[in-house]
């Protein structure tokens, strides 16, 4: 049986009174009381330009990993504001997603990193997808601060990590494009970016960062995959 679609306009009267106070151990009693999963999905899909802004917003602060696969879908949306707005819900989603015992982990290896800190990162990081294996957050962020520290060959495959725990992952995908950018392996470069703004078509600086390499060489024509090879 179908779920029953949700209505827009009590959508947004239910769920407002716990944003205006961002208490989200109620906005989360008030989705769980009232809707499925499903029905927030359709509503991303189908509701009005409000409620599917409202919509996002909520994802993004109780929303779960199941919750992705309608949220990707909405970064296509005509309206500009909900795809930035789904954007950051998958973000979000994705960095709480780890267990309860490698969040510590994970929340130290993220201080690390803003401190510039990449050797403890990376302790913090490791430590977080060994308790927890399928903490795609955790081993995108690894990737991330192996690029930094220039070792192009274990971010590439921290991302590659991230990427098949969370297909969706369009930001571990740009970091694959990034590693084979400065190696030189440009049309496997070419095809991390594509890919991810197939995901996202949103992100500019991937955009960007493909039309660079389009000046570079002729590249094979979109839509075109491959076996990424290791990067030595």
């Amino acid at each position: 049986m179908q779920p029953q679609p949700i209505d827009s306009e009590l959508f947004i009267k239910l769920v407002r009174p716990a944003l205006v106070a961002k208490d989200v151990n109620a906005l989360a009693e008030v989705v769980k009381t009232n809707w499925s999963k499903d029905q927030l999905c359709d509503l991303i899909a189908h509701g009005s330009t409000d409620a599917r802004k409202v919509c996002c917003l909520t994802l993004g602060l109780v929303g779960c990993k199941q919750c992705i696969e309608c949220l990707s879908n909405a970064l296509h949306d005509a309206d500009e504001m909900i795809a930035r707005m789904a954007e950051q819900a998958m973000w979000s989603i994705w960095f709480r997603s780890g267990s309860d015992e490698a969040q510590p982990h994970f929340a130290y290896g993220m201080e690390m990193m803003c401190n510039g800190n990449f050797t403890e990162a990376i302790k913090g990081l490791n430590r977080a997808t060994m308790i927890d294996p399928n903490f795609a957050e955790a081993h995108n962020q690894r990737a991330l601060a192996f690029y930094f520290r220039e070792d192009w060959k274990r971010s590439l495959e921290a991302a590659r990590q991230a990427i098949e725990l969370e297909p969706q992952h369009f930001g571990a995908l740009a970091g694959m494009g990034h590693c084979y950018a400065q190696v030189g392996q440009l049309v496997n470069a070419a095809k991390c970016y594509r890919r991810a703004l197939r995901i996202n078509p949103q992100t500019e600086p991937i955009r960007k960062a493909l039309k660079r390499i389009q000046a570079k060489l002729d590249l094979p024509e979109p839509g075109q995959t491959g076996v990424f090879p290791a990067i030595g």
